[in-house]
């Protein structure tokens, strides 16, 4: 990245050519390294550095005055920004991609091998599996996306005996171990307990409901009745079932609702 920004062919560039430049040489490469690696954090707040210091002053050995934020920067043009990608959101959409593939590829080799060694068998293992020191670098990072990954992957629930009762999204309620507080107590049920495993004689054994979100779980249960097929999960983007993966809509997915400016309209004229 350094090298494209010292070129001799860059020393003349206006304004509005290094932001070109950066918004589609720069961004070709780093979107081609996100792709194939995770890029540690360190290694892209330093990209960002080298971006800010080029644009804003034509070199990247000057030091770095920006006008502006960077993180107002990777706003796009509606948002008051300048419509460079936001790296850091790029390489966490390409990182999620792993995560989606543990779920929904398992003919892969590496999900095979994740599933066996660092899952013990069996992927619905993945909510509860903790990050360890003797894991890699890489498979730590995974583990830590859970959090960011969850509400995208649910699961259809239908005979219940693969649903895992406290840490499947398989409830409007999302995780049932943050939701009813099993950090605290676990009512009595078992941490790998199957949602099938609790429904014995048509009814549902778990104790009389001592706070709100007890009363409206029990509430949830007495709607659900299960058959004979498989359970299964399924990805879904705000509410939307999708069957492939899209690293662009999860990138606009993690960067969030931002409200639009009034005045973009008067600086940016239409192509």
């Amino acid at each position: 990245v350094k090298a494209k920004f010292n070129s001799w062919s860059v020393k003349t560039l206006s304004f509005s050519g290094r932001l070109l430049l950066i918004k589609t040489v720069i961004s070709g490469i780093t979107t081609f390294w996100c792709s194939s690696f995770i890029l540690p954090k360190a290694c892209i707040k330093k990209i960002n550095s080298l971006c800010s210091t080029f644009l804003w002053k034509g070199d990247t050995d000057s030091r770095n005055s920006a006008r502006v934020a960077w993180e107002t920067v990777t706003l796009t043009k509606e948002q008051g920004g300048l419509g460079v990608k936001d790296l850091l959101t790029w390489n966490k959409s390409c990182c999620l991609r792993l995560n989606w593939k543990i779920f929904f590829r398992p003919d892969s080799v590496w999900v095979s091998w994740f599933k066996e060694v660092i899952l013990n068998g069996s992927v619905h293992n993945y909510w509860s599996t903790k990050p360890s020191s003797t894991y890699s670098w890489l498979v730590n990072k995974l583990l830590k996306l859970k959090s960011v990954v969850y509400p995208m992957i649910r699961l259809q629930l239908q005979n219940g005996k693969m649903a895992r009762f406290w840490h499947d999204n398989w409830s409007p309620f999302g995780c049932l171990y943050d939701y009813l507080g099993a950090s605290a107590t676990r009512l009595g049920i078992p941490i790998n307990a199957t949602v099938a495993s609790l429904l014995r004689d048509g009814a549902w054994r778990l104790p009389p409901a001592r706070s709100e979100h007890q009363l409206n779980l029990l509430s949830f249960l007495t709607t659900i009745q299960l058959t004979d097929v498989d359970d299964a999960y399924y990805w879904e983007i705000e509410g939307t079932p999708m069957l492939r993966y899209e690293t662009g809509r999860i990138y606009h997915y993690l960067r969030g609702n931002i409200e639009t400016v009034q005045w973009a309209s008067a600086v940016w004229s239409p192509r």
